[in-house]
């Protein structure tokens, strides 16, 4: 028999393969492992960013770039995901708002035309395209909240600088 350095014999001396702390299993000699590389760490400019919870254990994170796209990571499982780019087709900028339902997750923007943006997430659907939600001017970044299972209430300024509110039903078809 073979012998290392240790004076161990063959196999004892062949470490387990693990991937992510998972060790391989060799009596059925099939595993299936995602990668868990990252292109980059974080998006290099961040103009804005907003979180939000989707219950025990779930972070969502979204972070605005420089040119106005929206980043999406998210932390589960004790893991965190890669920056993922939302594209579609709204430029925006400023703070994001974030907001987690059941089964669902509408992130609301101002766009760079000023006017009210809205992307969401369904859990059978995945992401949407972005959505232009308003006819009128708004000078800032939204604010959202929820006072019932069904519904989302969005708090922006107008161009006059007053708060302008808009409720949205999620019971709704997108």
């Amino acid at each position: 028999m073979g012998r290392r350095g240790s004076q161990q014999s063959w196999p004892d001396y062949i470490r387990p393969a693990s991937f992510h702390g998972d060790p391989f299993d060799y009596a059925t000699g099939v595993e299936t492992y995602v990668s868990q590389n990252c292109a980059s760490s974080s998006p290099s400019s961040m103009p804005g960013f907003s979180a939000v919870s989707r219950g025990v254990g779930g972070l969502e994170v979204f972070a605005v770039t420089s040119d106005g796209r929206l980043k999406h990571r998210n932390f589960s499982s004790g893991a965190w995901g890669c920056w993922s780019t939302l594209y579609g087709n709204a430029a925006i900028k400023g703070e994001p708002a974030a907001i987690a339902g059941s089964g669902r997750i509408d992130v609301f923007a101002q766009g760079i035309d000023n006017r009210l943006k809205k992307i969401t997430w369904t859990s059978a659907h995945g992401w949407y395209q972005w959505a232009d939600m308003g006819d009128y001017t708004i000078t800032s970044a939204p604010a959202v909240t929820s006072r019932s299972a069904t519904g989302i209430d969005v708090f922006v300024k107008n161009s006059v600088n007053k708060i302008a509110y808009r409720h949205f039903g999620t019971a709704l078809p997108i």
